[in-house]
């Protein structure tokens, strides 16, 4: 059987065993395959088979830039090998930089960021060559969206249901320097247990992706943190009923629907 045949049985059957959007909370009717996390996170592009969502056009769409942007921070560190993921990373950057103004300048770190990385390079691993300033808007504006995403897809992968339009995900993005500063939520990562990532046979991408997750006995809520290299993680808590959220910083809270319309 063909790539193109088996790419197409496949989201037939994707389509059918879930018709409704997973990132609208099922409003609309799916009428694309989203890969999640998307092609752009690994290496050449290439991934295993899994984790394919239904998703209307407009939430596919509307997560596109924030992907880019997700899949540029996921190579910081370690740097590639020269070769063909050198270019890879070189393509993406200028990509990053023709569609997304601004955010290659906002990178950028100021005195003070220079001043603390050096004072704390000895608890840096070999090979970090400098600091950036992950403080700024633009950034922060698609890491979120990229992990508000990825708290609705997991919490579809792993409790088979969509998150309903009454729930929200709170997100929180952390950078390596906070991994490697201590600054990563020890309380939490006590609870998530075996990673888990994409695997295909003996083929597996847990270099590059890997997701742990606490789901209480209800099964109306779960908590995901997701890593991507030694570059960045992502914590999830997605809940059924947005009050559960009612609480927590609202700017780090997001709707079902949120991708589609550009707002929380």
């Amino acid at each position: 059987m063909g790539e193109a045949k088996r790419a197409r049985r496949l989201r037939e059957h994707l389509l059918t065993s879930c018709p409704h959007c997973v990132f609208c909370g099922g409003v609309e009717l799916a009428t694309t395959i989203d890969h999640v996390p998307p092609r752009v996170m690994f290496d050449a592009r290439h991934r295993p088979k899994g984790m394919e969502f239904s998703a209307c056009g407009a939430c596919n769409d509307g997560s596109r830039k924030a992907e880019l942007v997700a899949g540029m921070m996921a190579r910081l560190f370690p740097d590639p090998a020269p070769g063909l993921l050198e270019n890879e990373q070189d393509a993406i950057f200028r990509h990053v930089n023709n569609n997304i103004p601004g955010l290659l300048e906002e990178l950028q770190p100021n005195v003070r960021q220079k001043v603390l990385f050096n004072a704390q390079r000895s608890q840096m691993p070999r090979g970090a060559a400098g600091v950036l300033n992950v403080g700024g808007p633009i950034l922060n504006d698609a890491m979120m969206r990229f992990g508000a995403k990825l708290g609705m897809a997991l919490f579809y992968h792993d409790l088979g249901k969509i998150l309903p339009p009454d729930g929200a995900v709170f997100v929180r993005w952390y950078s390596n320097y906070d991994a490697f500063t201590d600054g990563l939520p020890t309380e939490v990562l006590s609870l998530m247990g075996q990673p888990s990532s994409l695997e295909q046979g003996r083929w597996t991408v847990a270099n590059q992706f890997q997701f742990g997750r606490v789901i209480p006995l209800e099964r109306t809520m779960a908590a995901h943190m997701v890593t991507f290299r030694q570059s960045f993680g992502i914590l999830t808590f997605a809940a059924e009923h947005h009050w559960h959220m009612d609480r927590a910083p609202q700017d780090h809270v997001f709707r079902p629907g949120c991708l589609r319309t550009g707002t929380h």
